[in-house]
């Protein structure tokens, strides 16, 4: 009788940890690819700024700068942050402070203010990696990583598509603005989801 109840109780224990294995790899590839969103918007409005005269060549490349620069600070030390935090907190923050300040960005025509802004959202976009791969590395045993890593390696690609097709055609229709706000909002849910 004992042992048909530890049985039964190691049963459900492996459903449950497939489950959140399942979870997991969810959230950080589906998190990652909708924060994607937040770090391309300044490529999908480019033109709109540039017709309408709020930013030159010269301003977005700055702007663009500060996104990179950001983002290699970040990447490099929140690597060794993230080791700290739980990095279902720390990935889920980068999502939502990456979403804010691209609601900001939607109201910003300020060179100043959008190069610092941008230069935060490369510093919070660079939580999100570190945090995704030590998921991976805490759900997953060192044979099924690869494989793994390889599923999380498509989120690049989600975050491409929603934000060249479907940001991309809300910019159109509605304006440069929404470029940065609407992923902003969407990546809020997200955030809250993660």
């Amino acid at each position: 009788m004992a042992a048909a109840n530890a049985g039964a109780m190691s049963a459900d224990i492996n459903a449950q940890f497939r489950r959140h294995r399942i979870r997991v790899m969810l959230a950080i590839t589906l998190g990652y690819g909708f924060i994607y969103t937040c770090r391309l918007g300044l490529s999908i409005v480019k033109s709109p700024l540039i017709d309408g005269g709020i930013f030159t060549v010269e301003d977005l490349g700055a702007i663009g700068a500060a996104l990179s620069y950001g983002y290699a600070a970040g990447k490099f030390f929140n690597g060794f942050i993230s080791d700290h935090f739980r990095p279902r907190l720390f990935f889920s923050l980068s999502i939502l402070i990456s979403a804010i300040i691209n609601i900001f960005m939607g109201f910003s025509t300020f060179l100043w203010l959008s190069i610092a802004l941008w230069a935060l959202n490369g510093w919070f976009q660079g939580m999100a990696a570190p945090s995704a791969v030590i998921s991976i590395t805490n759900w997953f045993s060192l044979h099924e990583r690869g494989r793994r890593y390889g599923l999380w390696s498509a989120s690049h690609s989600i975050g491409e598509g929603i934000t060249f097709y479907v940001m991309a055609a809300i910019v159109a229709a509605y304006g440069w603005q929404l470029g940065f706000i609407a992923p902003g909002i969407l990546c809020i849910g997200v955030a809250a989801w993660v």
